[in-house]
């Protein structure tokens, strides 16, 4: 199922610049860039993940009972000789281990875990192996879909890099974890700035008259790549955006908007320098998918998922975002004034304005909408648009959790 999805009438209208703005890791705020501390490991830009898809919309997660030992070891687990080596009768390169290079943190204080599970197998807790076999616990977990079975990995202490390792018989398959090394200090300031800034209002901005009046400004300023891709070239203040929202105005659960996902479930494929990124540049290792936000207006996203936090904020962000429960995506809950363009009745509107057809011109569109449709028209009127769309825009509506973001 497409996700793609607009907000209200000026999306129409400007192919989505409004909903950029909120869009995640998830999807995960800003201007500051750059080395932070501690990056464990090597890339991580492996496209698939506790979903086996190759979108950051992963299955969601579910922690069953305890399968660890309290020295790390699965109880009654033990597939080598030795705790911590791999038994050689066994091919350990025949399985995939979702994901391949997983990371995440130690502080010594807050809880860190994330989901694995081999492709297209299901698996025990005593068919996992850590080396150093004390480093992380394992406890059952499948996704909410049953379709997925594996294990929640628990970090235990810091470890730079642990071999994780999963066998079916003579079998196997084997990853690396990524451990970087944090303290709850740096937890704390990464916990306050996601909690803390702005809040984004999207019905508002939506309604502002000052945006209204300088739509013509705007939409002169867009630019289209080879395949007609809308590319803006002016700033977030331009449309009013701040840059200094906080992060669960749009991500987690209880978010106000969107409710995105970016816990471990998510998050674990990417690396801290990564995961910084996301949020201060925008920009998603290549292969991963948009969850709100169609691949087409990525310009958007990276131009307005952009937030400004402190080098010291940046790092904390990413030791906070590890330690978050790992949760499934779900659907994602559009905000009122928001809706899913699968619910169009296109029938109603211009050619040129619906992004699946041959005759697809965003420019086009904004010249051939209906006046009430059009925000560039006295006439706007976004009820009435929608009432003539059959849209329902104060009702709940969610994007297919599985779907590309």
């Amino acid at each position: 199922m497409r996700n793609l999805q607009h907000s209200g009438l000026l999306c129409l209208a400007l192919s989505t610049l409004l909903l950029a703005s909120c869009s995640r890791a998830d999807d995960p705020a800003d201007p500051s860039s750059g080395d932070i501390q501690p990056a464990q490991g090597g890339d991580s830009t492996d496209d698939s993940g506790p979903s086996g898809s190759d979108s950051d919309d992963d299955e969601p997660s579910s922690s069953g009972s305890s399968g660890s030992g309290a020295d790390g070891s699965s109880a009654d687990s033990e597939p080598g000789a030795d705790p911590d080596t791999l038994d050689p009768d066994v091919d350990w390169e025949a399985l995939d281990i979702l994901y391949p290079r997983m990371h995440s943190a130690y502080d010594g204080v807050h809880t860190f875990s994330l989901p694995a599970y081999v492709s297209g197998v299901s698996t025990e807790v005593t068919d996992w192996q850590a080396i150093p076999a004390d480093a992380v616990g394992f406890d059952p977990w499948q996704s909410d879909d049953g379709e997925n079975v594996g294990v929640l990995i628990t970090i235990f202490r810091h470890e730079p890099e642990v071999t994780i390792a999963a066998r079916n018989g003579a079998i196997g398959g084997t990853a690396t974890l990524y451990i970087t090394d944090a303290t709850p200090e740096q937890w704390e300031i990464g916990e306050e700035r996601y909690h803390e800034g702005e809040l984004f209002d999207p019905e508002a901005l939506m309604n502002d008259p000052e945006l209204l009046a300088k739509l013509p400004e705007l939409i002169a300023n867009l630019e289209y790549d080879e395949d007609g891709n809308p590319i803006f070239t002016g700033t977030p203040e331009q449309l009013g955006i701040s840059t200094d929202m906080r992060c669960n105005t749009c991500h987690t659960t209880g978010a106000d908007n969107f409710m995105v996902q970016h816990t471990p479930t998510q998050a674990a494929r990417f690396s801290d320098d990564e995961l910084v990124a996301i949020f201060t540049e925008g920009m998603k290792p290549p292969g991963v998918g948009y969850r709100a936000l169609p691949e087409m207006y990525q310009n958007f996203y990276e131009f307005m998922h952009t937030w400004n936090v402190t080098q010291e904020q940046a790092f904390g962000l990413v030791i906070y975002m590890r330690s978050l429960t790992p949760e499934g995506q779900g659907e994602v809950q559009l905000p009122a004034g928001f809706y899913n363009t699968d619910d169009i009745d296109w029938t109603k509107l211009p050619a040129s304005c619906n992004p699946d057809g041959a005759e697809y011109d965003p420019a086009l569109c904004l010249l051939e909408l209906p006046p009430i449709c059009s925000p560039l028209s006295l006439e706007f009127d976004m009820d009435a648009c929608a009432e003539m769309l059959g849209l329902d825009l104060n009702g709940s509506s969610g994007g297919d959790g599985d779907a590309n973001p």
